[in-house]
């Protein structure tokens, strides 16, 4: 707790004595570079989702469902997240009923600890770039 006050005395100090937060140019000024920033990050997530959006998808989310239903084998990694998400379900499935929080049987939270690395067949998925171009499209934006 004590160094905790002691950043925080730092912080309203920076913010007393910083003569480009405490007058109008100054505040002025930062604005601007808040805003240059923003719009160069803005930039740079539209160029990504015009790589993703630009790559050839025949699916599409219907914009007055929402939802998309795929076949079975619309994304190459579907079938390898599919085996992992009924592996992850069965082992959840299998543990001792008593660790289960919720007790309505169809709206269950399985916590996902230690399935989700890098290389995790789900991650893969929903990194995958044909999900990534659907969603972008669908959204209109990066997600």
């Amino acid at each position: 707790m004590k160094h905790f006050n002691y950043a925080l005395s730092m912080v309203r100090n920076f913010k007393k004595s910083n003569p480009l937060l405490n007058s109008y140019i100054g505040r002025k000024i930062t604005q601007y570079l808040v805003y240059i920033i923003h719009i160069y990050d803005v930039k740079k997530r539209e160029k990504i989702k015009e790589q993703y959006i630009g790559t050839p998808n025949v699916l599409e989310i219907p914009v007055e469902d929402g939802l998309l239903l795929c076949p079975p084998e619309a994304f190459e990694s579907s079938q390898a997240a599919v085996l992992d998400a009924e592996r992850i379900f069965l082992q959840y499935r299998d543990q001792d009923s008593s660790e289960l929080v919720n007790t309505k049987t169809y709206l269950q939270e399985i916590p996902l600890n230690g399935s989700l690395g890098q290389d995790s067949p789900l991650m893969i998925l929903a990194l995958d770039p044909g999900v990534i171009g659907v969603v972008s499209k669908y959204l209109d934006t990066l997600p």
